[in-house]
């Protein structure tokens, strides 16, 4: 009650502040708040300074000691009840059409160039509010729009909490063939759980799938892939082949191109399996060995990694090397998720402790760990079983983790370097 006396008393200018600050997800600084009322600074400054005086909204510091500004959270949660979503449309997009201007300046770096991280927090923000006015298309559109952009900067988590903000906001039974891209979106965020070590979600969430939306041929199909993918993660090799054969197989029987390949996904764990015979003629793609290291195939970085770990299996370590050099060489061409960049500098840390490199392989493990610390709990784990096992054998020295710049300058030189030497050395420690 005392409350709600109080925001009767207040101006019109006043309540707007602070209906726009209801609507907003996290504090703002008072640059910000101009921008999205329009009020000038002088008259903003003092509207906020009585606000303040009346308990209504805090002062908060962030990383930079910057101030920012929120509201109490007692008056956030009294504005949301007292206000209809009808009545809320008009703030958040004021709130939006902010956003939507600060953001359209940098739209032109995506797939290009890192995006920097105030920047995706900021459309992070964006897709917060935008849950809120249940806007569910444009949510689902602008998250994916964004996701590589968030797993390289390292805000996987993000990615994924939001995801899972759609999923249970969202009536699934309407929402696979009323917004775009939502079968996409529940692949990706699926996959990255997996990648988190979170496979308790995963099944949780195609259990979900299957109540919610039923067993048809379109969903079927990629509720099998995610299965697939996220056993040949955990290294239940079989059941990733059992689902992953059964999603390929539905596949080539409904009008359906999933968002991603379960025979890509059956490959996968045939080859990790140790079938390798039977992976490596999918991972061809139809070529022969020859034409697949001719650079100029117009290959995606991944062909040429997933090969070279045929032949790393099948122990042709000079070979695998081969093959994951022309990946690294076609990964600084065009960029591509944090796994694969990791997967590639742990593969040729493998391939080093094999041609007796312990160093290299300590360099290389290191780098791995680096960059799967952005987004795979998971891959991370791996990489530091590595890095222990070399330590506790003796073969390195070192204490701390090598730095990351100085571990990518390393792999970079590898990557251009003769491997010759290396399949000399592999040779020898065979013989």
């Amino acid at each position: 009650m005392i409350l709600r006396s109080t925001y009767k008393l207040l101006s019109e200018d006043q309540t707007n502040v602070l209906r726009i600050l209801a609507e907003l997800e996290r504090p703002e600084s008072e640059n910000a708040l101009e921008e999205v009322t329009g009020l000038r600074y002088n008259r903003l400054t003092k509207l906020l300074k009585r606000l303040r005086d009346l308990n209504l909204i805090q002062e908060r510091r962030d990383f930079n000691d910057k101030t920012l500004i929120d509201l109490h959270p007692l008056v956030r949660q009294f504005l949301r009840r007292e206000y209809p979503k009808k009545d809320r449309e008009s703030f958040i997009a004021q709130v939006i059409v902010y956003f939507n201007k600060k953001l359209s300046v940098v739209t032109r770096l995506f797939g290009k160039e890192q995006v920097p991280n105030s920047v995706l927090e900021l459309w992070i923000h964006k897709l917060e509010v935008l849950c809120n006015q249940g806007d569910w298309g444009v949510v689902v559109s602008d998250l994916l729009r964004i996701g590589d952009e968030l797993e390289r900067a390292g805000l996987v988590e993000d990615f994924v909490r939001l995801g899972q903000k759609i999923f249970s906001g969202v009536d699934w039974f309407t929402a696979i063939d009323d917004i775009k891209d939502f079968r996409i979106l529940i692949n990706n965020i699926c996959h990255q759980l997996s990648h988190l070590g979170e496979h308790a979600l995963v099944r949780r969430w195609m259990e979900h799938y299957l109540a919610m939306v039923g067993g048809r041929g379109a969903d079927k199909v990629n509720r099998k892939e995610i299965m697939a993918f996220d056993a040949w993660l955990s290294g239940s090799y079989q059941d990733a082949i059992s689902f992953a054969t059964e999603a390929d197989e539905l596949s080539r029987q409904v009008d359906f191109s999933p968002p991603s390949s379960p025979g890509h996904t059956l490959a996968l764990a045939l080859r990790d399996s140790g079938n390798i015979e039977a992976a490596l003629p999918k991972l061809l793609e139809g070529l022969t060995v020859a034409e697949a290291m001719d650079e100029g195939n117009g290959k995606d970085p991944t062909f040429y990694g997933n090969i070279g770990r045929c032949f790393y299996l099948s122990g042709d370590i000079a070979m695998s090397l081969k093959f994951y050099q022309l990946c690294g060489r076609a990964m600084a061409k065009k960029m591509i998720t944090v796994h694969n960049t990791g997967w590639l500098r742990f593969w040729v840390a493998e391939g080093m402790l094999k041609a007796g490199r312990a160093y290299d392989a300590f360099t290389f493990a290191c780098a791995a760990k680096h960059i799967w610390n952005q987004g795979s709990r998971l891959l991370e784990l791996k990489a530091d079983n590595l890095i222990t096992q070399l330590k506790n054998s003796g073969a390195v020295t070192e204490v701390d983790l090598m730095p990351e710049w100085r571990a990518e300058r390393t792999f970079n030189a590898w990557l251009s370097s003769d491997t010759s030497k290396v399949a000399a050395a592999i040779e020898v420690a065979t013989s």
